[in-house]
């Protein structure tokens, strides 16, 4: 358990840092704003998920399957942005100009 939520502490960080990367400065103060405000959402829902689970007899393991393939997808969805910010960053800089 201990790595894993060293882990998921690692991924709550990088969202601000990717997010001042992933955004062009004319709107960075927006993402870098809104990333924790989605991250606050999972971490209040999170808990009700789990606990709805849990009322409906799920085994543990299958709950903490549940909570470990949150990683994988985290590490894929940092990826995908990483290899997509130019593109996204001259798209969003051009709709801001027009």
């Amino acid at each position: 358990m201990a790595p894993a939520g060293a882990l998921g502490e690692l991924f709550r960080d990088a969202v601000h840092a990717l997010a001042a990367i992933y955004y062009p400065g004319l709107i960075r103060s927006t993402g870098v704003a809104w990333a924790p405000g989605l991250r606050r959402i999972g971490s209040a829902t999170g808990p009700l998920v789990i606990g709805q689970r849990g009322g409906a007899h799920w085994r543990p393991d299958w709950i903490f399957a549940t909570i470990g393939a949150s990683i994988p997808i985290a590490a894929l969805a940092s990826a995908l942005m990483g290899r997509s910010r130019g593109e996204a960053g001259t798209r969003a800089a051009d709709s801001i100009k027009a």
